[in-house]
C-alpha cells in the first residue's frame, strides 16, 4: 500500500504534466542520448531559448535548425541546463553532477520555463547585448559585475573575438552570477579548508624540518625554475572585486577568473586568470573577494575556458597569474 499510493499520485502528476507540456511545446517524456523524434525537437527548441544552454551556435541544432536526434551536442546542452538549475534539478535528486538524462525534474523545470513570461528571458538577452555593445569608456555603472563584463569585452575586442561570441559569454556570466552565489561561497569555504589543512600539516613538522624544507625549496626554485612560467612576468596589484570560478567550465576546469580593481594605475584594473592553489605567498586567499593582492602575470596566457554552444572557448583575459603572487585580507 505504501508503494501503490505514491505510484498512483506520480501517475496522475505525470499525466497532468504531459498534457500541459505538450500544449506548451516542451517535451513530456524522459529523453536520453540516442533518442529521436518530435520530443527531442521540442527539447532542443527549449534549450535554445537561452544562449548558455543552446545546443549549437550555428548549423544543425542551432536556433531555427533544431533536429529530432538526441546526440552529443544535445547531451552537453542538457548537462549545462541541469547545472544552471542545479538547485531545482540536481539537489532534490541528490546528484552532485548533471546526468544529461531528461527526467521528471528536468522536464518540470522545462515546463516552468515555458510557463513563465517570455519577457524576462528577452530582457536578459537584451541586457547582455546592451552590455556587450557598450565600450568600457561609455559604461557608467561601477558595480563589480559590470566592470568585469566591460573588461571581458575590452579584452575580447582586442583579441579579435566575434561580437556574437562575446554576447554569449556575457549572457553566461550574467546567468552564473545570478544562480551560483551559494556555490561561490561553498567554493571559497573549500579553498579555506584546504589551506588550513596545509597549514596543519606544515605546523606538525619539527621546526628544523620546516627550515630545511624552505631552504631546499628556495634552492630548487633558483636552480630549476618552473619551465611553464618561463615567459616574462608583468607586475600587477590591487583588490579582488569580482571573481567567477564557474564560468571556466571546460577542461581543465580548475581556473578562476577575476578582476583586480583598486584606484586605476598602470598595473591595476586587469582581467586575469588564476589557477586555483598556485598562490605562492601570504594567506592563500585568492580568489576571494575583497583581498589585496600583488604579484606578476604571464601576458597572453589564457587558462580559463568556457562552453559556448558546443565548443570550448577561452574567456578573454590579459594573462594568467604566476605563482609569484601573494595576498592579504588587509590592504
Amino acid at each position: 500500500m505504501r508503494l501503490i499510493v505514491p505510484t498512483l499520485l506520480l501517475s496522475i502528476v505525470c499525466g497532468t504534466f504531459a498534457a500541459t507540456a505538450l500544449a506548451q511545446g516542451v517535451p513530456a517524456a524522459t529523453l536520453r542520448l540516442g533518442d529521436s523524434g518530435a520530443q527531442v525537437l521540442m527539447l532542443q527548441q527549449a534549450l535554445n531559448q537561452s544562449p548558455d544552454t543552446a545546443v549549437a551556435i550555428s548549423g544543425i541544432g542551432s536556433p531555427g535548425m533544431e533536429s529530432t536526434y538526441f546526440g552529443a551536442k544535445t547531451l552537453d546542452a542538457v548537462k549545462r541546463y541541469q547545472n544552471k538549475y542545479r538547485t531545482q534539478i540536481l539537489v532534490p535528486a541528490g546528484l552532485a553532477s548533471p546526468t544529461g538524462i531528461v527526467g521528471p525534474l528536468t522536464l518540470a523545470m522545462l515546463q516552468k520555463g515555458a510557463s513563465a513570461s517570455a519577457i524576462p528571458a528577452a530582457s536578459a538577452t537584451t541586457s547582455a547585448s546592451a552590455v556587450v555593445s557598450m565600450s568600457p569608456a561609455v559604461a557608467t555603472s561601477t558595480s563589480p559585475i559590470n566592470l568585469y563584463i566591460a573588461a571581458i569585452n575590452k579584452a575580447g575586442v582586442a583579441q579579435g573575438y566575434a561580437s556574437s561570441t562575446l554576447s554569449l559569454i556575457t549572457a553566461k556570466i550574467l546567468a552564473t552570477s545570478a544562480s551560483t552565489t551559494d556555490f561561490q561561497a561553498q567554493f571559497f569555504k573549500e579553498q579555506q579548508a584546504l589551506y588550513q589543512k596545509q597549514v596543519s600539516i606544515e605546523m606538525s613538522k619539527p621546526l628544523a624540518v620546516r627550515i630545511l624544507d624552505n631552504i631546499l625549496a628556495s634552492a630548487e626554485h633558483f636552480l630549476m625554475p618552473d619551465t611553464a612560467q618561463a615567459g616574462v612576468g608583468l607586475p600587477f596589484g590591487g583588490f579582488v572585486t569580482y571573481s567567477n570560478p564557474f564560468i571556466c567550465d571546460c577542461p581543465p576546469g580548475v581556473t578562476s577568473i577575476f578582476v583586480a580593481l583598486p584606484t586605476p594605475t598602470p598595473t591595476s584594473n586587469l582581467l586575469l586568470d588564476y589557477v586555483d592553489g598556485t598562490e605562492a605567498f601570504s594567506w592563500y586567499t585568492l580568489p576571494a573577494l575583497g583581498v589585496a593582492t600583488l604579484g606578476t602575470y604571464e601576458p597572453g596566457v589564457l587558462s580559463c575556458v568556457t562552453y559556448v554552444g558546443d565548443a570550448c572557448v577561452p574567456v578573454p583575459a590579459v594573462g594568467t597569474i604566476t605563482p609569484e603572487t601573494g595576498s592579504s585580507p588587509l590592504p
